[in-house]
């Protein structure tokens, strides 16, 4: 979930809001390049790269589930939601 500083809610016009198809390749590109032991760690740092890569966003809400968990064979899955600003 992404607060975007854009005017496509009066414009409709898609340069005025966030190519969500690159925000997306953003967070598989994120995950394939690197190794994370938490799903934490991914949330940040893919977080901190969409701030870094699109200014419109102002806040991204990132929340990512991990599923079937190691060591909780009752658990389907468990998650994080982590939240970047613009400071």
């Amino acid at each position: 979930r992404a607060m975007i500083d854009g005017r496509a809610d009066q414009t409709d016009r898609v340069d005025d809001t966030v190519d969500y198809a690159a925000l997306a390749k953003l967070l598989t590109d994120t995950s394939d390049a690197n190794r994370f032991d938490t799903v934490e760690r991914l949330a940040g740092e893919f977080g901190g790269r969409a701030l870094a890569r699109f200014p419109k966003i102002q806040e991204i809400t990132v929340t990512l589930d991990k599923l079937s968990p190691p060591g909780m064979p009752s658990v389907d899955c468990c998650g994080v939601t982590l939240k970047a600003r613009r400071s």
